[in-house]
């Protein structure tokens, strides 16, 4: 989740964030909507590492223009041990690895994939805490996450279609 696109720092503290948009020209039977453009989204990234073993991060998203405004994440890390950390705050649930790691600039596409917007949401953010590490032992790299939050409303499982 830190690996996000920062564009300028200022010591400890990072700014940044991507802009997305598209345009497309449809033409169905015959018939055009002509030419039309879109800006998907406009995300803003803080960062602060403000100690040894404490880091804060949150994302902005101003998604279709402005019809829909998010804070997708904010959260603080406190790391006991790279084995341990204890985060609390806005989550990014680890439902797929597509919800964690979504940012645009990561991926050679605008529209997201079909499984992460019909089936799994993306981008779910939830308020909750828990803990996460990475053991990394001669060979090869085990990482974990377990979370605690409010967790799918009834109408994302449970919905009409």
């Amino acid at each position: 989740i830190y690996t996000r696109p920062f564009v300028g720092s200022m010591g400890r503290t990072a700014v940044g964030g991507y802009i997305e948009g598209n345009s497309n020209y449809g033409q169905a039977d015959g018939i055009s909507d002509g030419f039309t453009m879109e800006l998907r989204r406009f995300n803003i990234f803080l960062f602060s590492a403000t100690g040894s073993r404490i880091r804060f991060i949150s994302e902005l998203e101003f998604g279709h223009g402005t019809q829909e405004v998010e804070l997708e994440t904010a959260l603080i890390d406190f790391a006991v041990n790279p084995s341990f950390v204890l985060r609390a705050g806005i989550i990014l649930p680890p439902l797929g690895a597509f919800n964690v790691n979504h940012d645009s600039p990561r991926w050679n596409f605008v529209d997201r994939p079909l499984v992460s917007t019909q089936i799994i949401p993306a981008t779910l953010s939830e308020p909750g805490f828990g803990v996460h590490g990475r053991f990394v032992p001669p060979g090869f790299s085990f990482t974990y996450d377990a979370y605690l939050s409010n967790g799918l409303g009834d109408g994302v499982i449970l919905n009409a279609e």
